[in-house]
């Protein structure tokens, strides 16, 4: 696993949103099965997304590391803005 975020320790959550959520340690080996939803908080980027030039943005959401309901989510760029 990478270290931890500049503003805190990753966090891993097995089953968010569900009574059998787990909080699990930033450093750890899974067998999971097909299915299985984790959340990954922290570490990730520094700084503001929407200040990243518009064609990185639009090369992010094309190869899947970000989502337009994520970035409507997160409020920080249109994703309709990228369509020009």
């Amino acid at each position: 696993m990478p270290p931890a975020g500049l503003r805190g320790p990753n966090r891993f959550v097995l089953h968010p949103d569900s009574a059998q959520a787990e909080t699990m340690p930033s450093s750890c080996r899974l067998g999971l099965e097909a299915g299985t939803v984790i959340s990954m908080q922290g570490g990730g980027g520094y700084g503001e997304p929407a200040r990243r030039a518009r064609s990185s943005i639009a090369s992010d959401l094309k190869e899947g590391y970000v989502t337009v309901g994520g970035m409507r989510r997160g409020c920080w760029i249109d994703p309709d803005a990228l369509k020009s």
